[in-house]
């Protein structure tokens, strides 16, 4: 039996975590391969908790812990021991055990997060209490114009993924197993947890070259859910803060089983030791094994095993490992003026910016200048204000609501387009005329959607926001609304 003490806080994210604050003492039930241990406290309360928070005592301490309290039995250690061995068996460990995949691979750390609303963009978009829980802190009006005020945070980069090369494959060996989409998911981090929403770009494969995932040069007309092009933005001081990025692929097990296993991961840090900002260029960055928590695991060892048998591979190893190409970028004038408006922690597709910035001003509007009073209790009814969070994890729903942007976009008038772009405007200004457009549109597309589903709610909602966006104009000829129509129509049967 081992016991280790606390070196940090940690707060358990997940209801299988526990709970820990420097200092406390802890036993080790069960190491885990992925990092996290299975550890009991003094209350003999049991949990999961990241390996880099503990630190192992010495004999004189452990066995001052020991003479502190009651222990259990080393049968009934070793028998649970046992149990924690077989609850734990993954299909990572079964394809590595037939070699099928690489013995760095894991179950994804941050797929996982992904399904806990806690790391969903939607609950970052949300308004925000101030300590006095009377007022809000991430969202204010000038007083002088009456509209959203832009905070500025400490961080606010661009980031594009240019290519993935020597991606482990999953090849002919694993026929029980369909991978169904590759992707890497990025998220901000400081070492030790996770400090921002998780946000996925999916990449392209092609089966000629099985090793090598590739992302759209242009993101003009890709899906969202390909865009490579995001936003982070975050006001952490800390020096470690850091772009966790990890490789990531979902399968399909014969029995119907969904999961998803990690292929490494990597950190690109946005400080260097001095404090500065890291320069804007491309990054080629070698992919790690294991887990965020896990230090020195290669993804494929034998790839260094062979190496060290021969010196000509043990030149050329480096090249061999698993690697992660990113282009970082400071947002423009434009750009930052719109990304002003978001929350002060966000990881999204640049693709969205526009849309997440209306939606934080018309709660701005809604939550500050529209309330008899600012200590008003009452619910504000508003579907757009009340769906659209959710709607922003929704790739497929976006991109109709991108569809349609684009279609009002190509029908404004370049006075309107002008007007849009004055510095005295927001980014999204409110300009309406007749709906007609949007009411044909919409009618078409009543046909895939029942009255009573949230889509129908979109529906409205996208009928009043792009339509107030954008005004049309007279000259619309009908053949060109029937065009738009059959196109949308096809995004929401997808």
């Amino acid at each position: 039996m081992q016991t280790f003490q606390a070196v940090g806080d940690f707060e358990a994210q997940q209801p299988e975590d526990l709970t820990i604050t420097v200092g406390d003492v802890l036993v080790l039930l069960s190491a885990r391969d992925d990092g996290w241990w299975l550890m009991e406290n003094a209350e003999k309360k049991q949990g999961l908790v990241p390996s880099t928070y503990m630190k192992l005592l010495g004999k004189a301490d452990e066995d001052l812990v020991e003479d502190g309290g009651d222990k259990l039995s080393k049968s009934s250690r070793l028998w649970q021991s046992i149990k924690e061995a077989v609850n734990e068996t993954r299909v990572t460990d079964v394809l590595a055990a037939f070699g099928a995949i690489p013995s760095g691979c894991r179950p994804s750390t941050l797929g996982k997060l992904a399904r806990d609303e806690r790391y969903t963009s939607a609950c970052y978009l949300a308004a925000k209490l101030n300590s006095t829980a009377v007022s809000f802190r991430d969202i204010s009006r000038n007083s002088k114009t009456h509209k959203m005020q832009g905070r500025a945070v400490r961080t606010t980069r661009v980031v594009t993924l240019a290519g993935c090369r020597h991606v482990p494959y999953v090849g002919t060996a694993t026929q029980r197993l369909e991978v169904t989409s590759r992707h890497v998911r990025a998220c901000l981090f400081d070492g030790f947890r996770v400090l921002s929403n998780v946000h996925a770009v999916r990449a392209a494969f092609v089966e000629s070259r099985p090793r090598t995932w590739t992302f759209p040069v242009r993101s003009d007309h890709v899906s969202s859910i390909e865009d490579p092009v995001c936003f982070v933005r975050t006001t952490c001081t800390s020096p470690d803060i850091s772009i966790l990025f990890e490789l990531s692929v979902s399968y399909v097990k014969t029995t119907g089983e969904e999961g998803e296993m990690s292929y490494g991961w990597v950190q690109l840090p946005l400080y260097d030791q001095q404090g500065a900002a890291v320069p804007n260029k491309s990054y080629e960055m070698t992919v790690h094994g294991g887990t965020p928590f896990e230090k020195n695991v290669e993804v494929d060892p034998s790839v260094s095993r062979k190496a060290a048998l021969n010196p000509i591979r043990s030149f050329i190893s480096g090249s061999r490992q698993p690697k992660l190409v990113v282009r970082l970028a400071t947002p423009s004038r434009d750009q930052k003026r719109i990304l002003d408006t978001l929350p002060d922690v966000l990881v999204s597709s640049m693709a969205y910016h526009h849309f997440l910035s209306f939606y934080r001003q018309l709660l701005t509007a809604a939550l500050t200048r529209d309330r008899p009073r600012l200590e008003s209790a009452e619910l504000i009814h508003n579907p757009l204000l009340a769906t659209f969070p959710a709607v922003a994890d929704q790739p497929d729903l976006m991109d109709a609501l991108m569809a349609v942007w684009r279609i009002r976009v190509k029908t404004t008038s370049q006075a309107d387009k002008v007007r849009a772009t004055q510095p005295n405007a927001p980014p999204l200004p409110h300009a309406c005329r007749s709906h007609l457009d949007c009411d044909v549109i919409f009618r078409r597309m009543r046909s895939t959607c029942g009255s009573s589903s949230p889509q129908s709610i979109w529906r409205r909602s996208i009928h009043c926001w792009v339509a107030g966006v954008f005004p049309g104009r007279a000259s619309d000829t009908a053949a060109r609304r029937r065009c738009d129509c059959r196109r949308l129509r096809g995004k929401w049967r997808g």
